[in-house]
């Protein structure tokens, strides 16, 4: 059906290095799924389809390429357990940790604040 909430979310982050732009939504009433992230540079980009493959497109004397590398994908879940009893045995921090969520959290906050207030929030 048709989803009438606000469900999504329009986001700029600049940082000393690169510029992140997102585009979110959990609904877009459109016919197709699609859950995909877009990395963007100046000499390729790459579309990363979520839990899927990639393809990195490219430029290479005046010819657009776009390249699909063939790997194995393995189990999303599967590595998150292996990765957890890794840091179990390891002592190394998870990847999902307090102080990368912390930071999540932190921009997250930043872009409903910058909504409600109409301005740029710096952190």
């Amino acid at each position: 059906g048709v989803y009438t909430v606000e469900d999504s979310v329009v986001g700029l982050i600049r940082t000393n290095g690169p510029v992140i732009t997102l585009h979110g939504a959990w609904a877009q009433n459109i016919g197709e799924q699609e859950m995909y992230i877009d990395f963007m540079g100046d000499k390729a980009g790459i579309r990363l389809q979520y839990g899927k493959n990639f393809k990195i497109y490219t430029a290479k004397d005046g010819v657009l390429y776009d390249i699909q590398p063939e790997y194995r994908a393995y189990d999303h879940f599967q590595n998150e357990i292996d990765s957890f009893i890794r840091c179990v045995q390891t002592g190394e921090k998870l990847s999902s940790h307090i102080d990368t969520a912390i930071i999540t959290a932190k921009m997250m906050q930043a872009i409903y604040d910058s909504a409600n207030c109409h301005r740029e929030i710096i952190l």
